[in-house]
């Protein structure tokens, strides 16, 4: 489970979105790779995501080193992929004077979308 919380602080507005996670399936993973321009898909391949890197340096010449293997078309790497959220709730908040906030929830249930006012 997880959620997406998208604040507006300026605004007073905020909503926030729960729900499942999960991994993203081989050919939506494969025709989005596809459409990244070449030298992102090249970064893909030099780069260990959030692992410790010791420089810039490193980087660059893993880089070359994956130009210098695939070109300009290289294919997706087999780590590579994404995660996508299925919604079950949606919050949406709206600031209001006195605490007095507008709060509206919808939840899916089986497959219809339920909306609810909260409060504050």
């Amino acid at each position: 489970n997880a959620c997406l919380h998208f604040p507006w602080f300026s605004l007073q507005r905020q909503i926030i979105i729960t729900g499942e996670v999960s991994k993203t399936e081989d050919q939506e993973a494969e025709e989005y790779f596809t459409s990244r321009p070449p030298l992102s898909k090249l970064g893909a391949w030099a780069s260990d995501q959030s692992n410790d890197l010791d420089s810039r340096e490193t980087l660059e010449k893993a880089f070359l080193k994956a130009q210098e293997k695939y070109g300009d078309n290289p294919p997706k790497p087999p780590h590579w992929g994404g995660f996508g959220l299925n919604p079950k709730s949606i919050e949406f908040w709206q600031g209001g004077p006195n605490r007095l906030h507008d709060r509206f929830m919808y939840e899916l249930v089986g497959s219809s979308w339920n909306m609810k006012r909260l409060n504050p």
